[in-house]
């Protein structure tokens, strides 16, 4: 099973989605702020948070693309029962242009879009220069003149220079969840993420691990790579706050980049 379908049901709980949700909606509104946006593609949505959030914003037409179906499952149920009128694709981030343009597609897909997002750590899942090169050219092609593209994820330059293994642990009733990495073993090489899921039961412990392998992308990398896929005014900060960006103590990068 995928990774993310194995997590789908629990996904919410383990990263506390009502929480999460009030920092997005802040996050949104900072964004719509600099550049207002009226199509905006939420890539790698997972159960939609992000998505929800500029529907919830008043964003007309709001596109929530994702590889799993269980997590788009989840996001579906969660959306309509806050009655948004949200688009849901699945589709990997390689090949999300294709799937948009595809007949099966809703023809608000095909209108060229504002703004992408692609938030939540999901580039590292990309584990190939050519398949970030891939998706981040999809995203222009997706993009009208002067779009902004927003890419999220953890600042990996830190992670690695701490030697950062646990990622979070947390518990919901009777289930606890310890998130941590296997770090690279060689110079540029490929982590590992692992989701331990403990359910504590009269009878003791059950523990489901899950993993996935990731590329942690360095700073330099994504900028180089946003420039030569037909990006500018690249911005780098130091999370969704547009906080200051400082590579040895910010824990997530945010860039910020428009289509040429």
């Amino acid at each position: 099973m995928d990774f993310y379908d194995s997590l789908a049901d629990v996904y919410d709980m383990m990263t506390d989605f009502e929480a999460r949700l009030g920092n997005a909606r802040a996050f949104v509104a900072r964004l719509l702020e600099r550049h207002p946006a009226a199509r905006v593609v939420d890539v790698a949505c997972g159960t939609g948070l992000y998505a929800m959030a500029f529907a919830q914003a008043g964003v007309t037409h709001v596109i929530g693309a994702d590889l799993s179906a269980g997590m788009l499952d989840a996001a579906r149920r969660r959306a309509e029962g806050l009655g948004l009128d949200i688009t849901w694709v699945q589709a990997p981030m390689q090949r999300l242009a294709h799937a948009l343009d595809a007949a099966t597609a809703p023809a608000a897909a095909l209108s060229p879009a504002d703004g992408i997002v692609c938030l939540g750590n999901s580039i590292p899942h990309l584990l190939t220069r050519r398949d970030l090169a891939r998706t981040l050219c999809g995203f222009r092609k997706l993009l009208a003149p002067n779009g902004l593209l927003a890419l999220q994820l953890l600042n990996y330059e830190r992670v690695l220079k701490r030697a950062e293994r646990i990622v979070e642990i947390n518990r919901a009733g009777d289930l606890e969840f310890v998130r941590f990495y296997d770090l690279p073993t060689r110079p540029h090489g490929t982590l590992t993420f692992n989701v331990l899921r403990i359910e504590w039961t009269p009878d003791g412990p059950r523990r489901t691990l899950d993993a996935t392998v990731l590329r942690p992308y360095p700073v330099c990398e994504l900028r180089n790579a946003l420039a030569e896929s037909g990006f500018r005014d690249v911005q780098t900060y130091g999370g969704l706050a547009f906080q200051p960006y400082d590579a040895d103590t910010s824990e997530t990068v945010l860039l910020l980049a428009a289509r040429q």
